[in-house]
């Protein structure tokens, strides 16, 4: 097992852990936290999503040392969170447009529902990246732990999407005005996201038995590293080239 698959491996494990902990402190009580935790503490929730960003490099970086099963698993992982960063960043555009852009226009009738949609598809991409990385290097129990993960993360997609389309018009009626009253528009979003919490402590296991799996050199069929090509043995001289016959 090449160094960079466990590398990635371990950091995805404490990307979710880190990711899990902070949504449940939040679906606890967030405004507890803000009232007895510095806000530089606080903080401490933005390494989950930059740790899974890191675990995503290195799993792209090791590709290329594995079959070429392995390297497909890792190319489809990687598209599909290169679709969840597309369409949730083109919503954050389309909001940004509406607000700085064209502050006096109107929000066309069926764009809100569009972007829940994006959104809805968005994340529920990511949670099937996670499973395409690590569905076929971990355990049994790893395997019902990425698919329950998957089911309840596209689950709350869905909530999250619905919400972001009924709630679409005064976001951005809130953000034009500058008005305080942006944390109610999405209150009910915030509330639904949070409980991703169990998501992500399902991927911490189902990661964490892959990451153990590897450590105990134990590959998963069809997954050993590629061999790759270093000449003729050692000792062995290279067949002479054959010499055409004569013409006499």
């Amino acid at each position: 097992m090449t160094l960079s698959t466990r590398l990635a491996v371990l950091v995805l494990t404490v990307g979710f852990m880190i990711e899990g902990v902070g949504e449940a402190f939040e679906f606890v009580s967030k405004q507890w936290l803000l009232a007895h935790l510095p806000n530089a503490l606080l903080d401490i929730y933005y390494i989950g999503p930059a740790t899974t960003v890191v675990g995503f490099l290195f799993a792209f970086a090791g590709r290329h040392e594995w079959s070429e099963l392995h390297r497909r698993h890792v190319l489809h992982g990687h598209k599909a969170l290169l679709i969840a960063i597309a369409l949730l960043g083109s919503v954050a555009t389309v909001v940004a447009l509406l607000v700085y852009e064209f502050p006096g226009a109107a929000v066309p009738i069926l764009l809100p529902w569009v972007m829940g949609v994006a959104v809805a598809v968005g994340l529920g991409s990511s949670f099937l990246s996670y499973l395409l990385i690590g569905f076929h290097i971990t355990t049994q129990r790893g395997k019902a732990c990425l698919v329950a993960a998957l089911a309840w993360g596209v689950l709350v997609s869905v909530i999250a999407g619905y919400e972001v389309g009924a709630n679409f018009v005064s976001l951005v009626a809130s953000l034009r005005t500058g008005n305080l009253s942006v944390a109610n528009s999405l209150s009910s979003l915030l509330v639904v996201t949070t409980i991703l919490f169990v998501s992500y402590f399902l991927l911490m296991f189902a990661y964490r038995d892959a990451y153990q799996q590897l450590l105990r050199g134990i590959l998963p069929k069809g997954h050993t590293p590629a061999k790759h090509y270093r000449g003729p043995p050692q000792g062995v001289p290279p067949a002479a080239p054959s010499v055409p016959p004569s013409g006499n």
